[in-house]
């Protein structure tokens, strides 16, 4: 029996202890699109995720991938638990890693712009010739602005396939691929409008030499993603903290403004897995092309049918 009334001590203990002397809380990640290099989007980003940090009361990291697939399995390996995903790595990121929608990162829209060197002389019918005669600068096929708006809006209604159009075709990002048209390594590139416009305010002598060729239609804003399985009260607090940054008067608000303004944002509004309606379409566009490339009847039938699916679905 003395055992017995030793062993209950010994648990009140550790009951007692691990009470007092908590662990501290676990570090959240925050996945950041990577449409840029981290040099240069990591100094815009730090001020919003410090003020994250003191909102929620937890650590709070930045997680930047060098592609859009790498985000999109990091959170469904529960490597990152939010961010800020692209449109078309959104709606991977909650078909295929357990996340979902929770705000939109409002911007006013965005574009796709076709770009090419001013001395060049080089226009879109000479591009949509498709004769290869010009090296391209493509995109993660993951970029709703770099590929499946193109697909949408130029390649795909010209029964066009981009994979044959161009004598050579290299993959970066779209700070990348501006900078490459304008040293000239490649002719023509398709970028986010608002990374165009973020370059030329960093380093006006970069895009002073460059023409934008094609527009897109505007883009619906980038969302954001948690994972479905964080835990209410997080959720509640992240929600609470983001859809109110920069919307408080005086000098507070003026300051997250600042930083929102950094960032070519707004303010965040909540939203959820509805807003991605629209790029479901644009998403079966590029399977079109994927299936006209492999001259696939069932496949071609499929992505129509998938086409006059999302467009029926739109709001």
């Amino acid at each position: 029996m003395k055992w017995v009334g030793f062993l209950r001590s010994l648990v009140f203990l550790a009951v007692v202890t691990s009470g007092s002397c908590a662990p501290p809380p676990e570090a959240i990640r925050f996945s950041i699109l990577s449409t840029e290099s981290s040099a240069a989007t990591r100094p815009d980003w730090t001020p919003f995720l410090n003020d994250m940090r003191t909102a929620l009361g937890q650590q709070v990291e930045a997680y930047f991938g060098p592609n859009y697939s790498v985000l999109i399995e990091a959170m469904r390996f529960k490597q990152t638990q939010l961010g800020w995903f692209g449109n078309a790595s959104a709606l991977e990121a909650v078909e295929r890693s357990d996340g979902e929608v929770f705000a939109i990162a409002e911007r006013g829209g965005y574009f796709s712009h076709m770009i090419a060197r001013t001395d060049r002389n080089i226009s879109l019918s000479k591009v949509i010739a498709c004769d290869g005669r010009f090296d391209f600068a493509a995109s993660d096929p993951q970029s709703t602005s770099g590929t499946l708006s193109p697909n949408a809006y130029l390649w795909g209604p010209n029964n066009l396939d981009p994979m044959r159009c161009f004598k050579t075709s290299k993959t970066a990002n779209h700070e990348a691929n501006i900078l490459a048209v304008s040293n000239g390594l490649v002719d023509v590139a398709i970028v986010d409008s608002s990374v165009l416009s973020r370059v030329a305010a960093r380093a006006p002598e970069a895009t002073q030499n460059l023409t934008v060729i094609w527009t897109s239609p505007r883009l619906p804003d980038d969302p954001m993603v948690w994972r479905r399985d964080l835990d209410p009260a997080l959720k509640s607090k992240i929600r609470a903290f983001v859809t109110t940054y920069g919307q408080a008067p005086g000098s507070v608000g003026e300051q997250q403004r600042a930083v929102l303004s950094k960032l070519g944002l707004k303010k965040f509004t909540i939203a959820d897995n509805r807003h991605l309606a629209a790029t479901k379409e644009l998403k079966a566009w590029s399977k079109l092309i994927d299936a006209k490339r492999r001259a696939s009847t069932a496949e071609i039938a499929a992505a129509q049918a998938e086409i006059s699916q999302a467009r029926a679905s739109l709001p």
